[in-house]
């Protein structure tokens, strides 16, 4: 689908020098700022991380912690698990 892509923005800035370089220009200015907007939000942090630093700095140590389950590192946060019971 990229190279379909590709050669049909080549052909129409070919054909129709003004019109084509306007659809390429769009494209392109699209792409770029969806890139950036995807790069911005994986650059923040997750709400498993943030509450991971939660149970790090709220919860003492040798207190129980209640998983359903064991803990994975999709559904889990990644708090220090060594320091709890």
């Amino acid at each position: 689908m990229a190279i379909f892509a590709g050669v049909f923005l080549t052909e129409i800035r070919k054909n129709f020098k003004l019109l084509g370089n306007i659809i390429v220009f769009f494209v392109l200015a699209w792409t770029f700022l969806y890139s950036i907007s995807y790069t911005r939000i994986f650059m923040q942090k997750n709400i498993r991380d943030i509450a991971g630093e939660w149970i790090n700095e709220n919860i003492p140590e040798k207190a129980k912690i209640g998983l359903l389950q064991m803990p994975a590192p999709y559904r889990t946060p990644p708090f220090q698990f060594y320091r709890y019971r």
